[in-house]
């Protein structure tokens, strides 16, 4: 399975990371067919912990951040969760997120609403 990697001057979700074509039916379902979607959270990818809004889609997707022990990694990544907070069961106020890290310390706080990434 091939994937693309792109440069940040082509690429509006990053420098360096990485889209397999087999997963676009998949995407293209999740940002047009759920009403109400703030985000798209991936689970980790090592020391990703970044969000960015799509411009094709106006969606949010953001990494979860490297979580566990397994697989590689560098200890300066830190350990982390992307935690996510919803104030309300409506769907007009905005979720928040950050990424808290195993000792506690939390970075990356954002709210996840239309002016986010623009």
């Amino acid at each position: 399975m091939a994937h693309a990697k792109h440069n940040a001057a082509d690429n509006p979700m990053g420098s360096g990371s990485v889209q397999n074509p087999q997963g676009q039916p998949f995407w293209n379902t999740l940002t047009s067919k759920i009403p109400n979607l703030h985000a798209i959270i991936s689970g980790h990818d090592h020391g990703n912990e970044w969000c960015a809004r799509d411009g094709a889609t106006d969606i949010v997707f953001c990494f979860n951040k490297h979580s566990g022990y397994g697989g590689y990694g560098e200890p300066e990544w830190g350990y982390g969760v992307r935690d996510m907070l919803f104030k309300s069961p409506d769907p007009r106020v905005p979720p928040e997120t950050w990424i808290r890290l195993e000792a506690g310390e939390t970075r990356a706080h954002i709210t996840l609403n239309s002016d986010y990434g623009r």
